[in-house]
């Protein structure tokens, strides 16, 4: 048998308190989604994506040190000359054939040290708009919502399970 319990004050203050989590949690995740669209990316003058003249744009460098027999690559994400000529002849910017044989850390820093004498290479990295990084923040977003709503949902019933047991109802107040 379902019981009828008239609505006090502290039943309309905890379902105010449970929508306004709601909608403060929804105007989290809606910037929760703007930030997650960005991705973080490199972008190399020797690839087919580059767009020049950017305010950001590094020189890429060789350092030999042929006292201690070894040599140092910055250039974005590329840390190691051999790298970074592979990916140079796999974007046809060199002739991969051109490379001395056989290919050691070593001698792919010189080659890599004199190439950038002639051909300066550059790179950049920015936060770019990308639409399965939306999607993926909006699907995380929309179910982090749901959840949050259930469980708001179930308070409010444990509450009201506490205060008045259980098969109630609630109904307006009865005016004077």
């Amino acid at each position: 048998m379902i019981r009828e319990v008239e609505e006090r004050w502290w039943h309309r203050l905890l379902a105010i308190a449970a929508i306004s989590t709601m909608v403060l949690a929804f105007i989290v995740a809606c910037f929760a989604v703007y930030f997650g669209s960005f991705t973080y990316v490199e972008r190399y003058s020797w690839h087919r994506d580059w767009i020049p003249d950017r305010a950001l744009e590094q020189e890429c460098r060789t350092f030999v040190y042929p006292e201690i027999n070894d040599a140092s690559t910055h250039c974005g994400a590329f840390n190691d000359a051999t790298e970074l000529l592979d990916d140079l002849a796999k974007n046809g910017a060199i002739n991969g054939q051109a490379i001395p044989q056989p290919r050691t850390k070593m001698s792919d820093a010189y080659t890599l040290e004199a190439l950038l004498k002639v051909r300066p290479l550059s790179t950049y990295g920015s936060n770019e708009f990308s639409w399965s990084a939306l999607l993926k923040a909006a699907g995380i977003a929309f179910l982090s919502l749901l959840v949050l709503n259930y469980l708001l949902f179930g308070m409010i019933k444990l509450v009201h399970y506490i205060a008045h047991g259980s098969n109630i109802t609630l109904v307006p107040p009865k005016t004077k």
